[in-house]
């Protein structure tokens, strides 16, 4: 620590790159362009735009308003857990906690390896506690109910929204499967789902039987098929 200290100071005679505050070390993170960060694991692996805009939404929203006038190396690990918790105590989920605080994670830790920083505070804090609810089935009553064409409008919106429940309700297909369904993987009596809608292939190609379905899926399924 001392010698740190020296080397901050520039007593050791070598070059001090200045510590910045986080809100001008922040300009250009998280934009496809100009990010280090996207560029470097980009180069390794796919990064979605809609990440990197959740990250920069919940930088300009969470985190600089916290950190941003502060240097770098005056956040602490104490700092980041007491505003991780702030945001508990107002009721965020421990979900949308843990991202914000991934991000600053990431984002001091590029600082460190740009030798901005000696080490990462957010190293030695503690993710939020993520606690699972039990997963139900739904009761034969429950979808009797929620498929009710008498109370369509209330429960579902429109018939589309309707038929498309009423598909992944009777088939298993998963909301991804059922967005990313095309008109000739359908016919009047099975659907094959081979891919979802991000594009990514479904864990195996399978054919789903549609028989014994409501006349508004199967009016969906034929319209599909033309």
């Amino acid at each position: 620590m001392y010698c740190m200290k020296l080397y901050r100071e520039g007593m050791l005679g070598v070059k001090v790159k200045k510590i910045r505050m986080l809100s001008e070390y922040s300009v250009g993170w998280w934009d496809m362009k100009t990010c280090r960060y996207l560029k470097s694991r980009m180069a390794r692996r796919k990064i979605s735009a809609t990440y990197a805009r959740q990250a920069k939404r919940n930088l300009d929203k969470h985190i600089l308003p916290e950190f941003g006038k502060r240097q770098l190396d005056t956040i602490t690990s104490h700092d980041v857990d007491s505003w991780m918790m702030s945001y508990l105590d107002r009721g965020r989920t421990a979900n949308s906690v843990n991202l914000m605080f991934s991000i600053l994670k990431i984002m001091l830790g590029m600082a460190v390896k740009e030798e901005l920083l000696e080490r990462n505070p957010c190293d030695s804090v503690q993710r939020a506690t993520v606690r699972k609810k039990p997963v139900e089935i739904m009761r034969v009553a429950e979808v009797k109910r929620m498929f009710d064409p008498a109370d369509l409008e209330r429960v579902l919106g429109d018939e589309l929204h309707y038929t498309l429940n009423m598909l992944a309700a009777t088939t298993g297909m998963r909301i991804g499967e059922v967005l990313g369904l095309k008109g000739e993987r359908v016919s009047s009596e099975y659907v094959e789902v081979s891919q979802q809608f991000t594009g990514t292939k479904s864990s195996r190609k399978r054919r789903l039987t549609t028989r014994g379905t409501s006349r508004s899926l199967r009016l969906l399924l034929e319209g599909f098929t033309g």
